[in-house]
């Protein structure tokens, strides 16, 4: 992350400070931001002059919630306001290196933000050498923060009894926004003496990508011998010996977002899952979109027949859950009904209701405009 400036981490400070109309806040004067991006006091008013010469903030005295005396304080202009939600946009796809008790964990900072909840600013000030996140140097609501879970109890009861059973994959598929990843990280706050690999597929990935981070985890400094063969190119060669080092390990490997994905990716899952049921004490999950086409699955009925690979399909909340999640317990029958019939029971755009952001939900669905119009007119209906 070091190609940000001062000034724009300033932004992206500010940024999470948008909306604050009264009871204004420390953090956004000098001082508070100052301590918030992790640098010297002395620093902020040259960067701050700049900012406001290019029209991306406005300065302001006002009163801090709880004190007399007015202080200096900082805001974001419309034009600082775009500036700053693009540089978070690109902040948010990149990815860093968590590091937690059970393990190291490949993330982008967007879903580490939501995770451990810390905010942007929060995760680049605590970012060691090479994009670490240690979250095990961290208070403990930075380490242990995780998202609801609305009624997940037989989908958590049906993995814990994978983890615990001979079958080496779980195969978890479910719509985008159904709480994949979040059933499986609440999975792992459970799952003690599991050395934890987290790999986030992205559609660009290659059977190279995701077995040179492997092979790292598997083997450590150890593995020059085993990173030898996968960069001469020998497949074979790389799976055996990346075998003998997961073997009573105790490793589970996740790997996230598994889509459409190339013939040779889906030839290396093959090969992993096979790998897998020939060793003791390792396992693999994949979680996938359940729109993932049958010429991307890694897997046959052979395999789940035999015990190699656990399908699990995530369905959406029941209405009485899908109502738990929109926070309102008097909403009409047949408001409900509408909001059910068009979200299906989905936890992400029942959330993005709740919250009312109409803006995020047209992004990540496919409602059009009256739709949207409807749910949200309908969310605030009660009885």
């Amino acid at each position: 992350m070091a190609s940000l400036t001062v000034n724009d981490r300033m932004l992206v400070h500010l940024f999470d400070y948008r909306n604050v109309q009264n009871d204004l806040p420390p953090d956004i004067t000098q001082a508070g931001i100052a301590t918030s991006v992790g640098i010297r006091r002395s620093h902020i008013p040259r960067s701050m002059k700049t900012l406001t010469e290019e029209g991306a903030i406005e300065e302001r005295r006002e009163r801090v919630h709880g004190a007399g005396r007015r202080l200096k304080m900082y805001f974001l202009t419309e034009k600082g306001y775009r500036r700053a939600a693009n540089i978070r946009k690109q902040i948010g796809r990149r990815k860093i290196t968590v590091r937690s008790s059970s393990g190291e964990t490949e993330l982008p900072v967007s879903e580490a933000s939501g995770l451990y909840e810390m905010s942007y600013t929060e995760i680049l000030k605590n970012l060691g050498p090479e994009d670490v996140l240690d979250t095990t140097q961290m208070p403990p609501k930075a380490a242990t923060g995780k998202r609801e879970l609305v009624n997940r109890q037989a989908e958590l009861l049906h993995m814990r009894e994978w983890l615990a059973g001979k079958a080496p994959v779980l195969a978890l598929y479910g719509h985008v926004g159904y709480g994949k990843s979040s059933l499986v990280r609440t999975l792992l706050d459970g799952a003690e003496g599991w050395r934890v690999f987290w790999k986030d597929l992205s559609e660009d990935d290659d059977a190279t990508d995701v077995l040179k981070p492997l092979v790292h985890f598997a083997t450590g400094k150890r593995g020059s011998s085993v990173r030898k063969l996968l960069e001469e190119g020998n497949f074979d060669g790389t799976m055996t010996a990346l075998g003998e080092e997961l073997r009573d390990s105790g490793s589970l490997l996740v790997f996230d977002n598994y889509s459409i994905v190339g013939e040779d990716l889906v030839d290396a899952f093959n090969a992993l899952a096979h790998l897998l049921s020939g060793i003791e004490k390792a396992k693999m999950i994949v979680v996938a979109q359940e729109a993932t086409p049958a010429y991307c699955r890694f897997y046959d009925r052979k395999m789940t027949e035999g015990g190699v690979v656990d399908e699990m399909h995530l369905k959406g909340l029941s209405q009485e859950d899908s109502k738990l999640v929109l926070g309102n317990p008097r909403i009409e029958d047949e408001a409900m009904r509408r909001i059910y019939l068009l979200t299906k029971g989905n936890p992400l755009f029942l959330t993005l209701m709740r919250e009312g952001n109409a803006e995020e939900l047209k992004k990540r669905s496919r409602f059009t405009t009256p739709e949207i119009q409807l749910l949200m007119f309908s969310k605030t209906v009660e009885g």
